[in-house]
């Protein structure tokens, strides 16, 4: 299976640095955070063996805190993780579909800021393009436009795997490779290991 994910699965997963908080986090904005890095890590546990699609434009937005100097080395390691895809033709056809198809989303669930949408809309029609049957966001907004052209998904709240506390304790959780076909033992016989 081929599945998406948007910037803020790689933000609460903690695999990228945060932007700065503009003030000190309270008791309750804390616990929901750690609440959002829990969910985040089961559902990229759970996606290790899937093929993960995360669109060269949502890795621009993850690089935003992140020095110049550092870039490079944080967008090979996420290429190691996930396929990082560009925007090109065949996904500027399905966003081309997806604005169309948008106008139609009711008014409580369209966007205040055209920036973001354009660059949701093309997140998600990268994902599509290269095979995405679902797309997860903890974005409602980013999560409606999914489902116009796939299924739309939210953050797992629980996971099928009875020792995930123990596994995200320990952090031992897997993460999804760029190949997951590809296992170790597969490389190891080509090479006629």
């Amino acid at each position: 299976m081929t599945v998406g994910i948007d910037a803020n699965i790689v933000i609460y997963a903690g695999l990228v640095p945060k932007k700065k908080p503009k003030h000190s986090l309270t008791a309750a904005e804390a616990a929901a955070q750690a609440v959002l890095t829990r969910r985040a890590k089961i559902l990229l546990h759970e996606l290790r063996s899937e093929r993960v699609i995360f669109p060269m434009i949502a890795v621009s937005e993850v690089l935003v805190p992140v020095p110049a100097t550092q870039r490079g080395f944080l967008i090979t390691t996420l290429k190691e993780i996930f396929v990082c895809a560009e925007f090109a033709d065949r996904a500027a056809s399905i966003a081309a579909d997806i604005w169309a198809l948008y106008k139609d989303i009711p008014a409580d669930r369209q966007y205040d800021d055209r920036i973001a949408l354009s660059a949701d809309v093309k997140i998600v029609a990268t994902a599509k393009a290269l095979g995405a049957t679902s797309f997860y966001t903890n974005d409602e907004d980013c999560r409606t436009i999914a489902s116009l052209v796939m299924k739309g998904k939210g953050l797992p709240k629980n996971s099928q795997d009875l020792f995930i506390d123990q596994i995200l304790a320990e952090g031992a959780e897997d993460m999804p490779k760029s190949d997951p076909k590809r296992s170790k033992s597969a490389r190891g016989r080509k090479k006629g290991v």
